[in-house]
């Protein structure tokens, strides 16, 4: 038997991918967030494109004769999971990052979470959907711009 035959190796090989990719995306997403509009939009921008049935986004005119617009939140939902990502409401910190654990559509539990916890945590939810749903490599191909 070769060891690519052995199926211990290839549970560790197909386990070490799984969590590379999931560092990629976390990575991929890990922006400057010292330009809050650029943050926010360019997260927003790569969860939609990939995800568009999960992923909501809130949004409002720059100003009354722009038609421009800016994320204000975006809110991603992996089943039962809700990760949002919100502008902060002055007075409070930059942005505003969340997970939210629902049942049968009632959420039971809301956790504020630093940008790298949720990055992190929304980057191995997207790829266990991604891999549930057999778009993985597409999918994160794509997110991190190497197709």
């Amino acid at each position: 038997m070769t060891e690519g035959d052995d199926p211990e190796t290839s549970a560790d090989s197909a386990i070490s991918r799984e969590v590379d990719s999931v560092d990629l995306l976390a990575a991929s997403l890990r922006l400057d967030i010292s330009d809050i509009d650029s943050f926010i939009s360019a997260v927003a921008a790569r969860i939609e494109t990939l995800f568009p049935t999960n992923t909501e986004i809130r949004s409002k005119r720059k100003s009354i004769t722009k038609k421009e617009r800016v994320v204000e939140a975006v809110t991603v939902t992996i089943g039962d999971d809700r990760f949002s990502l919100e502008r902060a409401k002055a007075g409070a910190p930059q942005v505003a990052a969340t997970y939210a654990k629902a049942v049968r559509g009632i959420v039971l539990k809301t956790e504020r979470l630093d940008i790298g916890t949720w990055t992190e945590s929304i980057a191995r939810a997207l790829a266990a959907e991604a891999e549930r749903t057999g778009r993985d490599r597409e999918a994160l191909a794509k997110l991190l711009g190497i197709v």
